[in-house]
């Protein structure tokens, strides 16, 4: 009987704690992928709601090219996202504001003429 009763089940402690470490690092990796996950999607989606709203600003100043008076645009959909047009006529200028939205994301243009 070289061990003693409590020196028994030391290994067994030891393999718990190492397998809890071990679980708790493998979680805390899961969590940051899956928040990653999450700001690549969004961003993707914050793009898609961008290009929306530029289209809009391309078509209120292809309506100036062809000395047309840009109105308002009511929501125009391209596949997935839409876009809405406001324009403004202050002076001799053009204020055009355009938003795009795509899923849950709206981004907004304004330009100048």
């Amino acid at each position: 009987m070289g061990k003693k009763f409590w020196q028994k089940g030391t290994s067994l402690y030891l393999t718990m704690v190492v397998l809890s470490a071990l679980t708790a690092t493998l979680l805390a990796l899961v969590n940051i992928a899956i928040v990653q996950n999450k700001i690549i999607v969004a961003g993707g989606n914050s793009v898609v709601a961008f290009f929306a709203a530029d289209a809009g600003i391309e078509q209120s100043l292809y309506q100036i090219r062809k000395q047309e008076l840009p109105g308002d645009v009511p929501e125009t959909v391209l596949g997935q996202a839409k876009y809405s047009v406001v324009a403004q006529t202050q002076g001799e200028q053009t204020i055009v504001r355009s938003q795009g939205f795509f899923r849950n994301v709206t981004r907004a243009i304004e330009a100048i003429y």
